[in-house]
């Protein structure tokens, strides 16, 4: 993580807009550090570096559509955990 000291956030349940209607909200996500994480507006694709999903009951729906989401639209280094 020392390459992202100063560069990045750490932010939890907060929403990522990756189309016009969907703002899915990963578990984790690393921001860059911009107005984004300032609460000015919600983080976008080019905001990402990585987003983590943990999942139990939720696991297929996350790696079949979530994980598709976010890739489609641009988010980088996407990942899943049960």
């Amino acid at each position: 993580m020392p390459r992202f000291l100063g560069r990045a956030v750490v932010q939890v349940h907060n929403p990522v807009v990756v189309l016009n209607d969907s703002e899915p909200k990963p578990d984790i996500a690393l921001l860059r550090r911009n107005e984004a994480v300032t609460g000015k507006r919600h983080a976008y694709p080019a905001d990402v570096f990585g987003l983590i999903e943990v999942a139990d009951s939720s696991r297929d729906r996350d790696i079949q559509y979530e994980r598709i989401l976010y890739s489609t639209r641009g988010c980088a280094n996407t990942g899943s955990s049960i």
